[in-house]
């Protein structure tokens, strides 16, 4: 399933027109409903550009004195 901003565009409208339900467009895109809730607020706030992953991925390791 692609989650691509083309596809989420496509969801979203769906969800906007009362198609689908929060749940399942959440379903659609492959998340939760409260991540779809946080995904379409940032695609009302930010449009595309507030669709791509925002994930830190891995944080680095802290340095020799800390640890």
């Amino acid at each position: 399933m692609a989650t691509g901003p083309e596809n989420a565009e496509d969801v979203l409208s769906r969800w906007n027109g009362g198609d689908l339900s929060m749940m399942e467009a959440g379903e659609l895109l492959g998340m939760s409903e409260r991540q779809f809730r946080r995904y379409r607020d940032r695609y009302e706030e930010a449009g595309e550009a507030g669709l791509p992953d925002r994930r830190l991925g891995a944080r680095p390791a802290p340095p020799d004195c800390c640890r």
